[in-house]
């Protein structure tokens, strides 16, 4: 027996409070693909997709339409708790579309939760109880960076990612700043994505 009653699939664009600055684009909202599985007890799993054509290939529209297309309720043939199997099923179907796959696993993972009442974090085997955060830092001018940083840091984050790779002398400035406003107790990771 099917275990699915009802899918939806939706398309939402969310807004930035401020404009996100990488090397090869800079955005004010994304457009975001959303997942909600109901079963037959009226338990839902949710996912999304956040699709990057530049990195995956994939576009908004063409994972919504293969979405719609091929995650109906004949999908799920297998009880939920046959997870492994969904796996393997939805890496074979939606192949290519990594934003896809990750959304479907996203809301089967979560109705599997809800139905085993296994938290995720102990089925996948919890080997701590808490990790730091790191935090994006887009790319702006020093007074941007620093006022970003000062306001992450009093946010409680300890790592801290730069994006960079538009103006090499620049982001050495940039990350000089950084050094002398970032505890020694902090990181600071630096991200080019696919800069210079």
């Amino acid at each position: 027996m099917n275990p699915i009653k009802n899918i939806q699939i939706a398309k939402k664009i969310l807004h930035f409070k401020t404009p996100f600055k990488i090397a090869y684009e800079e955005v004010d909202s994304c457009e975001i693909i959303f997942i909600k599985i109901i079963d037959k007890n009226d338990l839902s799993g949710v996912g999304s997709a956040s699709i990057d054509t530049e990195v995956t290939g994939e576009t908004v529209q063409a994972v919504f339409e293969e979405l719609n297309k091929k995650l109906t309720p004949d999908f799920f043939e297998f009880p939920i708790n046959e997870w492994y199997k969904y796996h393997e099923k939805i890496q074979k179907t939606f192949e290519k579309m990594p934003s896809a796959q990750s959304a479907v696993e996203e809301a089967v993972l979560n109705l599997w939760e809800k139905i085993t009442k296994i938290p995720l974090k102990d089925f996948f085997g919890n080997s701590r109880n808490e990790c730091d955060t790191m935090i994006t830092i887009p790319i702006g001018n020093e007074k941007e960076t620093i006022e970003d940083i000062k306001n992450r840091l009093n946010e409680g984050f300890k790592i801290i990612k730069l994006k960079c790779g538009l103006d090499i002398e620049e982001d050495i400035s940039r990350i000089k700043t950084a050094q002398k406003i970032i505890p020694e107790t902090h990181k600071i990771v630096l991200d080019a994505n696919q800069g210079y």
